[in-house]
């Protein structure tokens, strides 16, 4: 590998988004391979864009683009697979809920042949340092729950922002993502799936951020939604 592209969609990131971008050039400067991050700011209403600018002079490597709108994290994603320039992209969440770190649990699965690794905190070996609380747990299951009764993604946890793709991965991915907001990650499994493209389920270590965007019931049931849209996609062959 070349090169590795960051990818890390932003809404109202403003409070922390400078905290992860140090962290995160902090952990590639030292790495021997070149890097890019790309962040996209999803149409935010805070100073989130004005933070990252203000990084861009001691992060060279630091992109911006920008949503004029907030369009959803499933289209700030796509946005930012469509700019990555990598020989591997990581789908790496504003909050820094994953530490950086935890790439290196990823490499071996991508240099045997996936292509897409992704974290997980579902399956034996992740280490959870802040529960989320019992309500999003609840939530969280009942959606993973339908998930696989609608989709069987193959892996044990979906939503976990820290994704680790490949080129082939990428390309394949970004050109048919239609899903626009929280049920993205699902969408990504389903167009995997019908390319026969190999997935690897890695466990991480995961700390819950507080500060959420997530409105549970107004979400949740956009999410469900999304789910069904993707059955009915997958169906008609939108994703081959």
């Amino acid at each position: 590998m070349n090169l590795l592209s960051v990818v890390i969609p932003a809404y109202n990131e403003a409070p922390r988004i400078g905290q992860t971008l140090r962290a995160v050039s902090a952990y590639l400067k030292g790495q021997p391979y070149r890097w890019e991050i790309v962040v996209v700011n999803d149409g935010s209403r805070d100073n989130t864009q004005a933070e990252v600018f203000s990084l861009m002079k001691a992060i060279p490597q630091l992109h911006f683009l920008g949503h004029a709108t907030n369009q959803g994290k499933g289209a700030a994603i796509c946005t930012g697979l469509k700019a990555a320039q990598g020989d591997a992209v990581l789908f790496f969440d504003a909050d820094g809920a994953t530490p950086i770190e935890e790439i290196e649990k990823l490499w071996p699965d991508l240099r045997d042949g996936a292509g897409l690794v992704v974290g997980s905190r579902k399956i034996p070996g992740a280490h959870i340092l802040v529960k989320q609380r019992l309500l999003r747990r609840t939530m969280g299951r009942v959606y993973q729950w339908i998930c696989r009764l609608l989709l069987d993604p193959g892996v044990a946890d979906v939503t976990c922002g820290f994704k680790l793709f490949t080129r082939q991965a990428v390309e394949l991915c970004r050109s048919r993502m239609r899903i626009r907001r929280w049920s993205f990650d699902a969408e990504l499994f389903t167009i995997a799936k019908a390319h026969r493209l190999k997935v690897a389920e890695v466990p991480i270590r995961w700390t819950d951020q507080r500060r959420t965007k997530v409105h549970l019931l107004k979400d949740s049931l956009g999410s469900f939604s999304e789910l069904i849209r993707i059955r009915f996609y997958a169906a008609r062959g939108a994703y081959r």
